[in-house]
């Protein structure tokens, strides 16, 4: 009994770092506001961030249906935004934000490189 249980408590610390690590990453979201759809990025608990338009490298839009909808990228001063180009609603959007790589270097995190 001791084993299983000795066992159960290295297999739950072998996977606790895998829980952790998510919580502490930046997200893109999506807040609607009067016919467009603004991206943010950031930590949605401690608010959008500003983010390089650049990073953003692509979207998808479905109406209630699950058909892909036709869609605009409409640069703002701020960031981006998304307005539907057909007479259907968006229902879902699917954002893909390429945010590079990140090392923690004691206090401060530092951009690298993928190498």
């Amino acid at each position: 009994m001791f084993t299983k249980k000795w066992k159960e408590l290295l297999l739950a610390l072998a996977m606790l770092p895998l829980f952790i690590q998510p919580v502490s990453a930046h997200i893109i979201w999506f807040n609607y506001d009067n016919g467009e759809y603004d991206l943010l990025f950031g930590h949605p608990e401690d608010g959008p961030e500003p983010y390089q338009t650049s990073k953003f490298k692509q979207a998808t839009a479905y109406d209630s249906n699950r058909q892909i909808l036709p869609f605009d990228i409409n640069q703002k001063k701020d960031g981006l935004s998304l307005t539907s180009t057909s007479n259907s609603e968006i229902a879902a959007l699917i954002g893909f934000f390429d945010n590079g790589y990140y090392a923690k270097v004691g206090d401060e995190s530092r951009s690298i490189s993928e190498q």
